[in-house]
């Protein structure tokens, strides 16, 4: 057996002969008659004791809460005042004193009061059967098998376990426990999934509303978990809002009344679908119908971005220049007039003299790069002299041309 806590106690005062009789022959009797009026009894300041609860019967609970099962007979003293239960079944639940084990535990001494007027007291038990407790993917395991037995059609005891599961992995910060809440969500999406079919135009409200149902499971985990976590990545509902566009501009009237421009347009923009000359298109697509170009090069401030094509084309020059903190202009300055005189272009010469040569460009587009090894970003310019396909371009770093095109240069 095992002693689990005491409530602090104080030294008795020395007795007087007239308050001792008080003490033994009234006092019980007044602690008797005002234990009737209690029918639960108050927090104890205990340091391993958090409450006292009268029950009707006895109560466990599952997962790592630990509690006390017993009977009490006896005077509890809290500081200050007395409470007498007699003959009520009690649940005392305690502060975990180990992680993952459960105390089944019995009452099996009186409350011991002390001081004159016993007002403070000291609750004595003792332990048994210390036995380890489930832990919460234990009892996870337990429910899906259940639920795998009895129903695994049922999509709201799906929810309801997958909810479970990531309450408790937010609690433990259990990584392999939010993993199977997902896969419980993901239930709710994949179990109708068998049955639907995306080319019969009488299933596409079933696909409207297992979009909308991602949203909100994504949602819930997020709003546990945090930002970063979902159950369905972007690309998983992009295939299901698929289902769905093919049947828009709607026809039927069942679809006009189904696949309204306003709601659709909340459901498809978070994933990336454009509005754009009267239908839904992905966003990749916009970008390349209206001419741009996803740059996948050194410079990590536009890689992965759309980027026009005369701004690609800059880009895919400068990147020669990115190592090198040399500028292109490497003659004295009285060779590049003469050059000016003679109407002739070469890399080197600074924005001034090739308008004095060429005149004013039809287009500029500019951009800011960060070279390696350098804090502060650098001009770079591409000015057109034509369309771009003539290849009729010249690129400037900062003040200087480093590029001339083909179409420039044969001139």
């Amino acid at each position: 057996m095992r002693k689990i806590n005491t409530i602090n106690t104080i030294p008795p005062i020395p007795k007087l002969l007239i308050l001792s009789l008080f003490h033994q022959l009234l006092l019980p009797i007044f602690l008797f008659a005002q234990s009737a009026n209690h029918k639960q009894a108050k927090e104890i300041t205990a340091q391993e004791i958090n409450q006292i609860i009268l029950k009707g019967e006895e109560e466990k609970l599952e997962g790592n809460s630990y509690y006390i099962i017993g009977r009490f007979e006896g005077t509890l003293g809290a500081e200050g005042e007395m409470i007498a239960i007699k003959g009520f079944p009690i649940s005392i639940r305690i502060r975990p004193i180990a992680r993952d084990f459960v105390l089944n535990l019995e009452v099996g001494t009186k409350i011991i009061c002390y001081g004159y007027f016993k007002t403070k007291g000291k609750l004595e038990f003792y332990a048994h059967n210390v036995e380890k407790a489930p832990s919460d993917m234990e009892i996870y395991k337990k429910k899906l098998d259940v639920l795998l037995k009895e129903n695994p059609q049922d999509l709201e005891e799906w929810q309801k376990l997958g909810e479970w599961a990531l309450e408790k992995a937010a609690e433990n910060s259990d990584k392999k426990l939010l993993a199977e809440a997902k896969k419980c969500f993901r239930k709710i999406i994949t179990i109708p999934l068998r049955v639907l079919d995306s080319n019969n135009p009488k299933h596409t409200k079933y696909f409207l509303s297992l979009i909308e149902k991602c949203y909100n499971l994504n949602h819930i985990v997020q709003k546990v978990v945090g930002p970063n976590e979902s159950v369905f990545n972007l690309k998983e509902m992009q295939t299901l809002a698929k289902s769905i566009l093919q049947y828009y501009p709607p026809k039927t009237k069942e679809h006009k009344k189904l696949l309204k421009l306003p709601k659709l347009k909340s459901i498809l923009l978070p994933l990336h679908f454009i509005y754009y000359k009267n239908k839904f298109v992905e966003y990749e697509s916009f970008k390349k119908a209206e001419g741009f170009q996803l740059y996948t090069g050194k410079y990590p401030e536009y890689s992965g971005k759309w980027v026009k094509p005369e701004e690609l084309i800059l880009l895919n020059h400068a990147e020669d220049r990115r190592e090198t903190l040399k500028i292109p202009r490497i003659a004295e300055q009285a060779y590049y007039e003469k050059l000016v005189k003679k109407k002739q272009l070469e890399v080197g010469l600074s924005r001034k003299e090739v308008i004095q040569i060429l005149g004013y460009p039809q287009n500029v587009f500019r951009l800011r790069l960060r070279k390696e090894g350098l804090l502060q970003t650098t001009n770079f310019d591409i000015w057109l002299y034509g369309k771009l396909k003539e290849e009729k371009y010249i690129c400037f770093e900062d003040n200087y041309a480093f590029y001339i095109a083909l179409g420039l240069s044969k001139e």
